[in-house]
């Protein structure tokens, strides 16, 4: 199946393997070809996973001298994929991250191309290594790679980088950028950091814009695709552990992504942290504070963050004195640290009790809120 929009100029083509209509990468995917499509472009997405299309049975049939280059397969939608791959004008190879390698649908499509490569030897013009020759119709072309996944550190896709490369080689494809996309969970907080997030999806739409008028996506802008949304791995690792298990709680899988993630994003667990690593020290770099929240409600806790030596952590509460503690209900409290309602306004309504140190009070605004970006 593909979908294609109305543009006159330069075809891009994605070859998409996100298998979920809701999911994250068909998300930036769709960011990328609305930068195409801005740029005069034409953008046509073939979605893997609705075609048809055979594993190869490596009986090497398409190198027979009889009939060189057609596949020996009774015939399926992989000639329409094809047909595709040989009218673009750039090529856009996604896949989210499945068990450290590309996604079954593009590893099928990729191994139903060796009609497409001669049973001689060539070196590779990107990676050097000898590998099959391409064939003829294959002219030289930019290809793209996009790749989104769970992990913070952006090592986890240095398989799927290594397999571009590769196949780009083999297809006579001129690597044209590589835009990664880990915390992929993390884009439906956008609550915690919204400038941040919009940073993101702006970087996949310009890199489709990149691809109209320059061939190729910068190294500045596949940066700003793969930036972290968190500060750390440690606040990485309790927002995953978090995530996971308010998803075994309630019994939500991917198919339940907006519902899960609209949970996950307002549990206090994951949100009095993002709090913590949005302190700004420059404010008052010797304030030395306990700061405990007491919240009422379905799932009443208490929460403490401590600030010294520059730093902010959230830490157990152990029910000594806190400098300032501020109570309220969790659910106005997820509105508040997701800017839905204002503190001060809340407060002032006597929606927010204070007590203790009623000036660091008026500061959060400047320690924290004002930081998340």
């Amino acid at each position: 199946m593909m979908e294609e929009s109305q543009s006159p100029n330069a075809r891009i083509t994605v070859f998409s393997s996100a298998p979920r209509p809701s999911g994250f990468t068909r998300e930036l995917e769709d960011d990328f070809c609305a930068g195409v499509q801005k740029a005069g472009g034409q953008c046509r997405i073939v979605r893997l996973p609705q075609m048809k299309i055979a594993e190869c049975r490596g009986c090497y049939g398409c190198w027979n001298p009889t009939h060189r280059g057609q596949c020996a397969l009774p015939e399926d939608d992989m000639s329409e994929a094809r047909a595709a791959l040989l009218d673009a004008d750039a090529v856009v190879f996604s896949t989210p991250l499945y068990f450290f390698g590309i996604a079954a649908s593009l590893k099928r499509f990729f191994e139903r191309l060796l009609p497409l490569t001669e049973p001689s030897a060539a070196v590779g013009s990107f990676t050097g290594l000898t590998m099959n020759r391409p064939s003829a119709l294959l002219r030289r072309r930019p290809v793209v790679l996009i790749c989104t996944g769970a992990h913070r550190d952006k090592r986890i896709f240095d398989g799927v980088r290594s397999s571009f490369l590769l196949v780009a080689d083999a297809l006579n494809l001129e690597p044209a950028g590589i835009l990664l996309r880990p915390e992929t969970f993390l884009l439906d907080f956008q609550g915690s950091y919204p400038t941040l997030h919009r940073r993101v999806h702006a970087a996949f739409e310009d890199a489709g814009a990149q691809l109209v008028h320059d061939g190729r996506v910068t190294q500045q802008c596949e940066e700003q695709a793969s930036q972290p949304l968190t500060k750390s791995q440690e606040i990485m690792d309790s927002h995953f552990a978090t995530y996971w298990k308010i998803a075994q709680e309630q019994g939500l899988g991917p198919a339940q992504r907006r519902e899960l993630c609209y949970l996950a994003s307002r549990d206090m667990r994951i949100l009095i942290q993002e709090l913590a690593s949005s302190y700004d020290s420059t404010f008052d770099s010797a304030l030395r504070a306990d700061i405990r929240f007491e919240l009422a409600g379905a799932d009443p806790d208490r929460y403490v963050l401590r600030i010294a030596e520059g730093q902010c952590h959230a830490v157990p509460d152990t029910g000594t004195p806190a400098t300032l503690t501020i109570s309220t209900s969790s659910e106005l409290m997820a509105d508040v640290l997701l800017r839905k309602i204002d503190m001060r306004m809340a407060y002032a309504q006597k929606l927010i009790t204070v007590s203790g140190n009623r000036q660091l009070f008026t500061k959060m605004g400047k320690l924290f809120l004002a930081s998340r970006k």
